[in-house]
Formats: C-alpha cells, structure tokens, sequence
C-alpha cells in the first residue's frame, strides 16, 4: 500500500512541474478541455519529458519516505 502511495506522490510531483514548464499549453488546454484532459495531453505530448520527471520524483519521495522512517 505505501508504495502506490509514493507513486501517486510521484506522478502528481511530475504532472506539476510538467504544467509549470508548460504553462501556456495547459492554459489553453484546461480552458478548452477541463483540468484533467489539459493533464493527460500534457503527458502524451511530452512523454520523455515527463518520463525524466516521473523518474526524479520517484527518488524524491522514496528518499524523503526512507528519511521519515528513520
């Protein structure tokens, strides 16, 4: 169970910063289309892109959940 937790921290990690890095995009995707969708567009239109951030946050929590059990 904690690790699905971890994973969902890690993809809403990555999908924020990919919105960041994308900000003018998902404007007008989220307007047109919703959040959700904006999000997932996002994430097909940038899957290398998101794949190194899904990657960097993964070892983010895992160390952040590694040092609250210590």
């Amino acid at each position: 169970m904690m690790w699905r937790n971890m994973e969902a921290i890690a993809r809403l990690e990555a999908e924020g910063r990919l919105i960041k890095r994308h900000d003018a995009e998902y404007r007008r995707l989220s307007d047109k289309h919703g959040h959700v969708v904006a999000v997932v567009r996002l994430v097909a239109g940038h899957k290398k892109e998101y794949d190194g951030l899904i990657r960097t946050a993964r070892d983010g929590v895992a160390a952040r959940a590694a040092t609250e059990a210590a």
